[in-house]
């Protein structure tokens, strides 16, 4: 597979590409070596339980993929295990989407919430449409006592009460304002850094400069320009004792006519 040495693209689409669970291997091969790769969208293939394991093992050892989409790539229980245990060990991965993988089930979700009470990485997870009730949704509930990073949770149409989902959203807001507040100081911090390396480069600038200009051989030889003297005009009287008279007769006074 060519991706496997791509150094040029970030992002890569393969939706709707009647990728199965032979290519989903092919990829993941491709993932365990590349470093580039940071976006794949493998949505709406016939990956399967077999092509996501394929997937999660190439991922265990990539450090480079952010987001990973696999809606709807015909997945169930084993399938949500592949991906619990990808999200068990990998923690680079910050966005996951797994809606429309309707097998996936109650237990399916229980394997994904098991670990996410250990994940650290992943911010964003889309779970539409999974088959996820309120047990399921309570092993949510407990992983996220223990999970400080993840901001968004989608359970649309899945079989959750209003009152676990607003226990749910409570959980999200505290994790946000804590990832905000982190966000924030590591901006500071990337400011401060960025102005110490200006200044260092302006002070090594100025260091060179001076350093260039005291060891020039020829900058003690050089005249030392002085500026221009004004010219002034001859007095119109007579010239003064001692001063050279001019030779010749003098220039007879022009009269007015």
């Amino acid at each position: 597979m060519a991706l496997k040495t791509n150094t040029t693209f970030p992002r890569v689409d393969m939706s709707m590409n009647k990728v199965d669970a032979e290519g989903a291997k092919e990829v993941g091969a491709m993932l365990s070596s590349n470093n580039t790769l940071r976006d794949l969208n493998l949505s709406e293939n016939e990956l399967t339980n077999d092509g996501v394991g394929a997937l999660a093992e190439g991922l265990q050892c990539n450090t480079s993929l952010r987001s990973l989409e696999l809606g709807m790539v015909s997945i169930g229980l084993q399938g949500a295990r592949h991906i619990a245990e990808l999200l068990s060990s990998n923690s680079t991965l910050t966005r996951l989407v797994l809606s429309g993988n309707d097998k996936i089930g109650a237990r399916g979700v229980e394997s994904i919430a098991s670990a996410l009470g250990t994940n650290q990485g992943l911010g964003f997870l889309e779970m539409a449409n999974v088959g996820c009730d309120n047990s399921s949704a309570e092993a949510l509930l407990e992983a996220l006592a223990n999970n400080k990073t993840l901001t968004e949770l989608k359970l649309k149409g899945n079989r959750v009460n209003e009152a676990t989902i607003d226990r749910l959203k409570d959980i999200l807001e505290a994790n946000y304002g804590t990832w905000f507040e982190k966000e924030r100081e590591a901006a500071a911090k990337r400011q401060m850094e960025l102005n110490r390396r200006k200044e260092e480069a302006l002070k090594a600038q100025l260091s060179r400069k001076y350093k260039d200009a005291s060891e020039d051989p020829t900058a003690e030889s050089r005249p030392t320009e002085k500026l221009a003297e004004p010219e002034t005009k001859a007095p119109s009287q007579s010239p003064s004792a001692g001063a050279a008279k001019p030779k010749g007769k003098p220039k007879p006074k022009p009269k007015l006519k």
